[in-house]
């Protein structure tokens, strides 16, 4: 690996140093420790009350992810559901400590005022009653996680939250002093960077210039004024004069940096995944590999997560847990120590030593999952658990994808009856939002949010793959090309690296228990896990084999006792989980306790959903692939478990809390109500004229209901409106849910799914025409590759009652034929200003309640359209001028250079269209004008195409030169009065084999996923959140959506045609069926284009950068 020079900071100050009295210097993971004056110290902090909280089941267990210690004697571990473990004896006694604040509280559980549920990443103490902690709300409010951090003064009896809502989660805190400190954030559109500083000891926090770059992991101070940032892709960024300076490091990669240690002589260390480790001696300029190298098989079997150094000695943990990397020559040479536990380890951290003592007598400290608490005192020679040790989990779960995580078993194995689970996610997949694309921006969902889904069912942990990604649509549901490109990123390693993953897993979390999937014929993903499981699974317990994970990494063999195959939705098995079973420690049902965790891992339950069901085999059984497994036995049982002897307070099983039997009869008895209402209302969503009722009966219904059950039914029953494609009863219950659960999470994403839905234009315009307007059926003379579209999505015929004429004819159109009329006034137009009065309003209520929501691009851009909809274009204009000061935060260069992050163009791009001057910041094209309509033939011979301007269809990280070689595929739009016409040209590629025309048979929302197709998004209203989705096939088959609405089927015309060379399509979308009227001469549309080859790769108009997970760029079309 070459060495790669960053920007050199110029005449830098020393770090700036208190006098030492009285006062311990405190270390931290991945922090340089700073001493503090205690007069400064003392300054006045208000805590809360204190809080004496009996540590629980799911606390004693929770992950650790950072220690510090502060002497000798004093260490302090933190880590999720807001657990902090202190120690005043050097570890031989541990006091436990809930991490909260009585200033912010939530209604989770029973009622208002409990306590939040908070995971935590990182602390720095510096006496024993000093610290601050950092991490993130656990319960996020519509899929927006929310910073937290804490300090104490009085060794974690209280705890005062600093900076209330102003913080994005907290992944790094570091203070200088009691006044200056510095936190290191998920960057997100309020804090591009990602670093935020405070001068008034956390009540305010300011962002630091500069441009988005990355998702920051981890980071580390040489000075006050100095330091480092890095995370995935493995990016390096250094942070000096108040801003974060460009990233000089490529980027490109599938592994993320995690764990930082730097000295205050510019010495320092970066670890991440892979066993990545890179090392620097002149304060982050350049970073090299350190001289001594690692086994070949430590690359492939280990993922560093910690590390800290004392002198030339450097300590590295990661998962597995199994061993510790020690040097004793600054990386000149390697041992790998064995910790006589498996649980993988997150931090380490060691008590500063003389140097006669480093070498054999120094104290560390490491923490990890389930608890795990290790101690060495022979400058890591020896290690010795000090909590938690012996633990493993009792289930391991393995899905293909994200959705097909079982939260019901979590929440009923985990959450109930206490058995530790771990949750591996070989390969996360694609997000469900970039697949689907409801808007032109999104936010993704990211490793937290799935982690937290899966704590809050009631599992342990979460582990995801980086060596087997899925970025591109149409792959998983191929197997030669998933197979072809997996081989690629593990350079032809793909059995090997695979069949060790696994295998290292099992052999890690050591469980009794695996959950697979069944896969389904065209699942290409579950195929190739399944395969590669039916071989590891025995692998694992074979002590002969892979051999190198003893050797290396010191894992043994285990054997697991159990395996259950998760069947396909409606499947009956030998074991199963029933939704409404009633859960008696957790006091609600197994489909309640888990539902705000299908929240955030985007579970879709098929209808209503009564059962998962399994097959239960012994892991012999595997041997034969799926052909060979027996068939499903008559009886079922809803014990996982059964037939296994797994002790509660043993090692697999937490123990458990006692059943209150004071309240269960009241808790039964209102589990057994919403079953029957559940039941009955999923029996009858499907009739229009009963699913109404549903609603005018819902108070009775939540009167015996707490307010998390009742808040989780009204947010499934809205969902189960939307599946229903019931917007009216879908708009009414999401407002019951605001007025009757105020505080609760499923209320947040209630109050901004209607901020959406009521500031979109496309969605109001869409409910118009269901309450008001009158419109005609659309006719039109078409050849046999034009699509002719009914009120149903049947075929409609000619005027002479013919189908599929050849003759080349014009589209003709009818019109709307009137509105609803109220007195003097308009009916529709009455309801769609009430509407965006009530957005403005619950805006406003956003403002106040959710900063950090409200401050999202999916918020803003919403309400800056309203602005402008209303004719406030000088406060649409402020919103989009605060993004792009976000941008450039704090920063004196006010003409600095534009970003290219898709949200800060958008913002430039409307101020640029408001000032009408200059060249524009961003992507635009022109809607020629046509006076003759074109013949839809895909042919693309008429004369508004030949003058029309192509819209090139560019394939990510190409360069100028690379793109003059490629065939050109570009997309034309057109329009007159009546019609908005587009076009489009597709070479064939080598690696997807063509599928022919068809002419008849079509249908609406035809099944797409392996065709070469291209999808266009049109926003008319530049809300940026809601859009028509257009797509169409090499075959003509199509698809259409608006917004969310995946059933809007608007009344359209498509011509496909092709040959060897390619496929080209023309297609006509009367404007009646998009907006009240056809846009007006220089009006201006927000769109983007995409052509999707399955399984290999994706053409964008704007261009799009190679980061799948960042939004593409978005342009604007300006109609002539």
């Amino acid at each position: 690996m070459k060495s790669v020079r960053l920007p050199a900071f110029h005449d830098q100050p020393s770090i700036f140093r208190w006098p030492l009295t009285r006062i311990v210097m405190g270390y931290c993971v991945a922090m340089v420790g700073m001493s503090l004056c205690p007069a400064v110290l003392l300054k006045s902090l208000v805590a809360s009350e204190p809080v004496l909280s009996a540590v629980t089941p799911l606390q004693d267990d929770a992950t650790l992810r950072a220690v510090c210690t502060v002497g000798k004697k004093h260490i302090f571990a933190v880590g999720d559901r807001g657990v902090v473990w202190i120690s005043n004896d050097a570890g031989a006694t541990w006091r436990f400590s809930l991490a909260q604040s009585s200033l912010a509280q939530s209604s989770h559980a029973q009622g208002t005022g409990s306590p939040r549920l908070i995971h935590l990443k990182c602390a720095q103490f510096v006496t024993d009653q000093i610290g601050w902690v950092g991490g993130y709300v656990g319960e996020p409010s519509d899929h927006h996680l929310q910073g937290v951090l804490l300090s104490t003064t009085d060794g974690g009896m209280t705890w005062q939250e600093l900076g209330a809502g102003q913080l994005p989660p907290v992944q790094h805190v570091q203070f200088f002093d009691m006044d200056q400190a510095a936190v290191v954030v998920a960057a997100d559109d309020d804090v591009p960077t990602g670093v935020m500083r405070t001068v008034d000891g956390g009540t305010t926090w300011h962002r630091l210039a500069g441009q988005r770059q990355g998702h920051w992991k981890t980071a580390a101070w040489f000075s006050p004024e100095m330091g480092l940032v890095a995370g995935s892709d493995l990016k390096i960024s250094l942070v000096g004069d108040e801003q974060l300076l460009p990233s000089k490091m490529p980027g490109g990669s599938l592994r993320t940096l995690r764990g930082a240690f730097v000295t205050k002589d510019e010495r320092g260390w970066l670890v991440g995944d892979g066993a990545t480790v890179l090392t620097t001696t002149n304060g982050g300029i350049v970073w090299d590999l350190p001289q001594g190298e690692f086994p070949p098989a430590a690359r492939r079997l280990m993922d560093f997560r910690g590390v800290h150094g004392l002198g030339e000695h450097v300590w590295i943990v990661g998962s597995p847990g199994s061993v510790i990397w020690h040097s004793s020559n600054a990386g000149q040479a390697w041992e790998n120590i064995s910790t006589g536990e498996t649980a993988p380890l997150e931090a380490v951290r060691f008590v500063p030593t003389t140097a006669d003592q480093l070498e054999h007598a120094a104290t560390g400290y490491a923490v990890g999952h389930l608890g795990l608490i290790l101690k060495t005192t022979d400058s890591g020679k020896t290690w010795k658990a000090l909590r938690g040790g012996g633990r493993r989990a009792a289930l391991t779960i393995m899905p293909a994808r994200t959705e097909r995580i079982s939260s019901w078993a979590l929440a009923k194995a985990s959450g109930e009856q206490g058995y530790r689970s771990s949750v591996i996610l070989l390969s996360a997949g694609l997000d469900a939002k970039l697949e689907h694309e409801e808007g032109l921006i999104h936010s993704a969902s990211n490793e937290e949010l799935r982690r937290a889904g899966v704590l809050l069912a009631g599992g342990n942990a979460l582990e995801e793959g980086w060596a087997f990604p899925l970025s591109t649509p149409g792959m998983q549901h191929n197997r030669d090309a998933l197979f072809r490109d997996w081989m690629l990123k593990t350079e032809n390693k793909l059995p090997e690296m695979l069949l060790g993953q696994i295998v290292r897993h099992l052999r890690t979390w050591r469980p009794d228990v695996v959950m697979l999937d069944q896969p389904a014929a065209d699942d290409a993903v579950a195929q190739l896990l399944f395969a590669a499981m039916c071989r590891a699974i025995p692998l694992a317990a074979d002590a002969t084999r892979l051999f190198e994970q003893q050797e290396v990494v010191g894992l043994a063999p285990w054997s697991v006792s159990r395996v259950l195959l998760r069947l396909p939705d409606g499947s009956v098995g030998d074991a199963q989980l029933e939704a409404f079973e009633f859960l008696p420690r957790t006091g609600v049902s197994v489909k309640t306790a888990a539902a705000r965790a299908d929240g955030l891992l985007e579970i879709q339950r098929q209808g209503l959903l009564q059962r998962e069901a399994y097959r239960r085999l012994d892991p012999a059984q595997l041997v034969g692939g799926i052909g060979s497994l027996p068939a499903v036995s008559a009886q079922a049982s809803q014990d996982l478990f059964a037939g296994l002897s797994i002790s509660p307070g043993t090692a697999a099983r937490r123990g458990l809390l006692p059943v209150d039997d004071q309240i269960l009869a009241e808790r039964m008895k209102a589990a057994a109500k919403l079953r029957n209402v559940e039941s009955f209302t999923g029996q009858q969503l499907g009739d229009p004229r009963v699913a109404g009722q549903m609603l005018a009966q819902v108070g009775p219904i939540l009167a015996g209901l707490d307010q998390a059950q009742g808040a989780a039914f009204l947010a499934q029953l809205a969902r189960d409106y939307r599946q229903h494609d019931q917007y009216d009863l879908l708009e009414q219950t999401q407002l019951e849910l605001i007025r009757r659960y105020p505080t609760s999470p499923e209320r947040t994403s209630a109050l901004r799914w209607l901020v959406a839905y009521w500031t979109s234009g496309e969605m109001m315009y869409q409910l118009s025409r269901k309450e008001g307007s009158l419109t005609s059926v659309v006719t039109a003379d078409t050849r046999p590759t034009i699509r002719r579209v009914g009120a149903n999505g049947e075929e409609l015929a000619n005027d002479d009652g013919s189908y599929s004429s050849r003759d080349r004819s014009p589209i003709v159109q009818a019109r709307a034929e009137g509105r609803i009329q109220s007195g003097r006034g308009d009916y529709q137009n009455d309801q769609l200003k009430g509407r965006q009065k009530r957005a403005a309003e619950l805006l406003a209520m956003l403002e106040l309640q959710e900063r950090r929501v409200f401050q999202s691009s999916e918020v803003q851009f919403p309400l800056a359209a309203l602005k402008r909809h209303r004719g406030s274009f000088g406060e649409a204009d402020s919103i989009y001028r605060s993004l792009l000061i976000r941008q450039q935060a704090q920063s004196a260069e006010a003409s600095a250079t534009i970003s290219t992050d898709p949200i800060h163009q958008i913002a430039a791009m409307e101020m640029w269209i408001t000032a009408a001057t200059g060249a524009s910041p961003g992507t635009i094209a022109t809607s020629q004008y046509v006076s003759h309509k074109p013949v839809l033939d895909g042919l693309l011979s008429d004369d508004c195409w030949q003058v029309a301007k192509d819209l090139s269809l560019q394939k990510p990280g190409l360069s100028n030169l690379e793109l003059a070689d490629q065939p050109r595929d570009f997309v034309m739009i057109a329009h007159d009065r009546e019609f908005l016409y587009l076009a489009g040209k597709c070479h064939r590629h080598p690696g997807h084999r063509a599928n022919p025309v068809e002419t008849s048979g079509r249908t609406y929302d035809a099944p797409l996923e392996e065709l070469d197709r291209v999808r266009i998004s049109l926003d008319i209203d530049r809300d940026y959140v809601s859009a028509y989705h257009f797509e169409i096939s090499e075959t003509g088959a199509v698809s259409e959506s608006c917004w969310e609405r995946v059933r809007w089927n608007p009344a359209w015309f498509v011509a496909v045609d092709g040959d060897a060379e390619g496929w080209r399509f023309e297609a006509a979308i009367a404007w009646s069926e998009l907006a009240a009227q056809a846009p007006a001469t220089n009006h201006v549309y927000a769109a983007k284009a995409m052509r999707i080859l399955p399984a290999i790769e994706t053409r964008h108009w704007p261009p799009a950068t190679t980061d799948s997970s960042a939004n593409v760029p978005i342009g604007l079309i300006r109609f002539e």
